[in-house]
């Protein structure tokens, strides 16, 4: 009972999409950049997380960009001096910014973006489709599809953890399917923001004397320990 108890205190129930709630991950694990141009499916995200920090419960450097190829640059270098970082886009808009998709992972950025899964077709089209972010599987991009609304919160979690750690340092996509989930309302447990702990900002692992990006070190290599 008293174990019941606790874990209700610890965790709250809402119903949200799943959009919102990679927007609550955002907020949760404190996002320092995040950047937005919107497309749907995906503007969703966008749209909840600029209502958090209207309503004061959340801080960070939210940029509207002017496209998304100025939205992935922004984060790309944010990320390059040890900010922790978060953009999203859908269909041809993730494919117009590409440029700056293609190097993230070389330069060893530990990016998490969200795709709104959608088809590669003319304005029209809204149908859902994986081509997207399949782009960028062997670019070197971690690719996470989710089913639930739950799960793209907990995937959002884990992204920051494992792309954050010295020894992986690559950008996460996390794919959630177009219209089905970025707008469908489900139960979501929201844990307490002091149970979650994606890791240390890359910035702190430099000062503890870690590895760090290979675009925060000139001239090194930055190759995962083994």
């Amino acid at each position: 009972m008293t174990t019941r108890v606790q874990q209700a205190t610890q965790e709250r129930e809402e119903l949200i999409s799943g959009s919102e709630a990679i927007a609550i991950a955002c907020s949760l694990a404190d996002v320092d950049v995040i950047t937005a141009y919107p497309i749907r499916p995906y503007d969703t995200v966008m749209q909840y997380v600029s209502r958090l920090i209207a309503d004061g419960a959340f801080r960070c450097e939210y940029i509207v960009a002017e496209s998304e190829h100025s939205q992935f640059e922004i984060v790309k270098h944010a990320c390059a001096v040890g900010a922790r970082v978060f953009a999203g886009s859908s269909g041809v808009g993730w494919f117009y910014a590409f440029e700056a998709l293609a190097v993230t992972c070389g330069l060893r950025l530990p990016l998490v973006a969200m795709v709104g899964n959608r088809a590669l077709d003319d304005p029209g089209a809204f149908g859902c489709e994986h081509n997207d972010a399949l782009a960028v599987r062997d670019l070197g991009w971690m690719l996470r599809w989710v089913d639930t609304a739950q799960e793209a919160m907990d995937a959002a979690f884990m992204a920051w953890r494992v792309a954050e750690d010295p020894r992986v340092f690559l950008p996460c996509a996390i794919s959630t399917d177009g219209a089905f989930l970025t707008h469908s309302q489900q139960i979501v447990r929201v844990p307490d923001k002091k149970l979650v702990d994606p890791g240390a900002h890359p910035r702190a692992a430099e000062g503890a004397g870690g590895q760090v990006p290979a675009a925060l070190q000139p001239g090194q290599v930055c190759a995962p320990s083994r």
